[in-house]
């Protein structure tokens, strides 16, 4: 998604609240909610988010990569007909 800016603060601050937004799929407990493959495709996004900064148009112009879905454990233990395990304390 290609979006364009004033200046580079308004630009680190996009990045920022990108960022801040998918903290939680970084924490150690996130495979308890969501799958390993999640947790994986949100490491790529977030690199993505952080190498912004090395495009031609950066800070005016630009181009954030697309955030991935999310595929929560429930949901995929549900479609193959299991019952989700609650995570050990």
């Amino acid at each position: 998604m290609i979006k364009h800016y004033e200046n580079e603060a308004e630009a680190r601050s996009e990045r920022d609240a990108l960022l801040t937004a998918t903290d939680w799929t970084q924490m150690a407990d996130a495979e308890s909610r969501i799958t390993h493959k999640c947790v994986e495709d949100f490491q790529r996004y977030r690199l993505q988010i952080y190498q912004v900064k090395h495009q031609a148009g950066w800070p005016l112009t630009v181009d954030w990569p697309q955030i991935p879905g999310i595929e929560r454990q429930e949901d995929v233990a549900t479609e193959a007909g299991l019952t989700a395990m609650e995570p050990q304390v």
